[in-house]
C-alpha cells in the first residue's frame, strides 16, 4: 500500500510540480479551487483523487477534512 499525501494548489505552480514528483510513489489526493487547472493534472496523473475547493471557506474545508479522514485516510474524527 503507497503512503498517502495530500496537495493543495495542486493545479498549477509548485504544487502541480510537487504532484508530479511524488504520483509514482504515494497514492494523492489533488486540492485547488481551479477546476479546469484540475481536471488537465488528472489526465496527467489518473488514478489520483481530486477536489475542487477553496481553502478560505471554512464550511467547505471542514466537509473535506471529514471527508478525507472517513474515506482516504481511515481515520474518525473524535
Amino acid at each position: 500500500m503507497k503512503p498517502k499525501a495530500i496537495i493543495t494548489g495542486a493545479a498549477s505552480g509548485l504544487g502541480k510540480d510537487l504532484a508530479i514528483l511524488l504520483a509514482h510513489n504515494y497514492q494523492l489526493v489533488l486540492v485547488d479551487r481551479d477546476q479546469t487547472g484540475l481536471n488537465n493534472l488528472q489526465q496527467t496523473l489518473p488514478g489520483h483523487d481530486t477536489y475542487v475547493l477553496d481553502l478560505c471557506d471554512p464550511v467547505a474545508l471542514q466537509t473535506f477534512c471529514l471527508s478525507i479522514s472517513r474515506r482516504i485516510m481511515g481515520i474518525w474524527p473524535y
